[in-house]
C-alpha cells in the first residue's frame, strides 16, 4: 500500500452539552494520524453524493481503522497545498488493497472549519 500523498488527522466528536440539553458536538479529540493516498472520485460516487445533497470533493485511502462518518479530518498534503484543510467524512468503505492488505477509503467533502455540521 503506497500512502504517499500526505498526512491525515482524524478527529472524533465530543458532546459538550449539559445533561438533558440538545447534543452539541465539537471535534477536539484526535483519534489518530496516518499517511494517505489520493484516489480518483468516480462518476458513480460523485453523482450518488449529489443525490443526497452532498459533494464528494476527495477520495483518499488510509490504513484500516475504526472510523465513522461522524468524524472529521484535516489533510496536510505533500504537494497540492490547495486541497489541504478540513473535511467531513461522507462515506467509509473498508477494502483490501492490491497487496491484500486491509485499507479504508474515505469519501470527503470540504468544510470551512472543524465544527461545521
Amino acid at each position: 500500500m503506497n500512502l504517499d500523498s500526505g498526512v491525515v488527522t482524524i478527529y472524533e466528536p465530543v458532546n459538550i452539552a449539559k445533561k438533558g440539553d440538545i447534543p452539541k458536538l465539537t471535534y477536539t479529540k484526535e483519534k489518530f494520524k496516518s499517511y494517505y493516498a489520493d484516489e480518483t472520485v468516480g462518476v458513480n460516487r460523485y453523482y450518488k453524493a449529489k443525490d443526497h445533497d452532498d459533494q464528494t470533493d476527495l477520495l483518499i485511502r488510509i490504513e484500516r481503522k475504526g472510523i465513522s462518518t461522524a468524524c472529521r479530518c484535516k489533510l496536510e498534503p505533500y504537494l497540492d497545498a490547495e486541497i489541504g484543510g478540513w473535511y467531513k467524512i461522507l462515506q467509509v468503505q473498508h477494502i483490501t488493497d492490491e497487496n491484500n492488505q486491509p485499507a479504508t477509503k474515505l469519501s470527503l467533502e470540504r468544510i470551512e472549519n472543524l465544527d461545521e455540521p
